[in-house]
């Protein structure tokens, strides 16, 4: 069988169930077949205003239906996409696109950036009118996807090279682990800075199920979600650990197959009663491009591991030396890793190693051969699903006036 970009499976979504509901944002819904209008005619218009393959394109919208339809949009164009958040500071804004080397930014109808002066296509505009050209290009494997910034430990974030190959091995055993058929919902909870977000849409691509994207006003509340999951009729979902730990010990939900637990580290919940879903946690980072260990979690036990490799990944555990060892570094290597760090050469140099990503998280074997994370080699800390480098609020906090040294700790309260 050939490899199947995520753009290869929309259109086969597109083409077996073009009636089948693709998306769900409040109120407003988008079939398989409208999925595909709407990002050809984005792809065309990007392509009519001089984007290339490999190209970069900045994504500045909000949690709805526009960012699938961006997303997509973008990668049938041959070009990959930079995630903008609009809730960042211009200044972080700036600097991504400016790294990025980004000449045009995709946007809400309502939404810019302070201070870009380059081009600036909408959303919603594109999709509204019917843009003709040429057949559009076919991705390939090692085409660049997208680039996804994450927290950098010199002041300044670090965008990570993604190929169409990186998100696609869980994708699969995730649309595999909830059953997924045409029809089926899944949940959209994550941010789209967030590299799971790959994961809200392509396994739905993968089985032409449904995506219903989470409400920002209940996005917080337990019962909220998970009203929202039954009335909807939801599979599956991913979740953060700090939101998913409440939504288990505070609900009783009994429409989901399976939830995914991810960023944080899952503490046991002592005495919370069997769920009628599968719970997992799983492993990854933005270098990794979505979840690459996974294990399903036991409420009650003393210590929850992050798991065992997933499908084509492979992890080992190593010292300072590269040594394989029970009690080390965790190396993780397989076709999820990502290419590196964008105009970071040594810093790239330095934690991907003949194909292996070094993840700086220490861990050891649990007895099942799945892996414990115990602790980090640096200061990086995790903060509600967040990932902050410790040093990057150093760097910012000696830039006021009178500062002239500055440390950062994490404090648990």
């Amino acid at each position: 069988m050939a490899f199947l970009t995520a753009v290869d499976y929309l259109l086969r979504a597109a083409r077996e169930n073009p009636g089948v509901t693709a998306v769900v944002s409040g109120d407003y819904s988008i079939s398989y077949g409208e999925l595909d209008r709407m990002t050809g005619n984005i792809a065309r218009a990007l392509i009519k205003a001089g984007v290339c393959k490999g190209e970069r394109v900045g994504l500045l919208v909000k949690r709805n239906w526009q960012v699938p339809v961006a997303m997509y949009g973008v990668l049938r164009a041959g070009a990959a996409y930079v995630p903008l958040d609009p809730g960042y500071p211009a200044s972080r804004l700036l600097y991504m696109i400016k790294d990025a080397d980004i000449s045009l930014v995709l946007t809400g109808d309502d939404l810019d950036v302070e201070g870009y002066e380059g081009a600036v296509m909408r959303v919603g505009e594109l999709c509204r009118k019917d843009v003709t050209g040429a057949r559009l290009p076919e991705p390939e494997p090692e085409d660049l996807y997208a680039v996804m910034y994450t927290s950098g430990s010199t002041g300044n974030p670090k965008g990570a090279l993604w190929k169409h190959r990186c998100p696609l091995n869980y994708a699969a055993q995730y649309a595999a682990q909830l059953n997924l058929k045409p029809g089926d919902a899944v949940l959209s909870y994550a941010g789209f800075s967030f590299a799971v977000h790959t994961i809200d849409y392509i396994p739905a691509l993968m089985a032409s199920a449904t995506v219903h994207i989470a409400p920002d006003d209940i996005r917080l509340d337990t019962a909220a979600v998970s009203a929202y999951i039954d009335r909807n009729r939801i599979v599956g979902a991913l979740f953060p650990t700090s939101f998913g730990r409440r939504f288990i010990a505070e609900t009783d939900n009994r429409t989901l197959r399976a939830i995914t637990l991810g960023g944080e580290r899952f503490m046991p919940i002592p005495q919370c009663p069997p769920r009628s879903y599968d719970i997992y946690n799983g492993y990854g980072t933005t270098e990794l491009c979505s979840v690459v260990l996974t294990a399903k979690i036991d409420l009650n036990a003393d210590r929850i591991p992050v798991g065992k490799p997933v499908n084509g990944m492979k992890a080992a555990i190593v010292d300072d030396d590269g040594r394989e060892t029970d009690k080390g570094e965790i190396v993780i290597s397989g076709p999820s890793v990502s290419a590196g760090y964008l105009n970071l050469p040594d810093k790239t140099a330095a934690v991907f190693k003949n194909g292996a990503y070094h993840t700086g998280d220490i861990g050891v074997w649990a007895d099942d051969g799945s892996i414990l994370v115990v602790g980090r080699k640096d200061y990086q800390v995790k903060i509600r699903g967040f990932r902050v480098e410790l040093a990057e609020i150093d760097a910012a906090a000696s830039e006021f006036e009178g500062a002239h040294e500055c440390v950062t700790i994490a404090h648990i309260d």
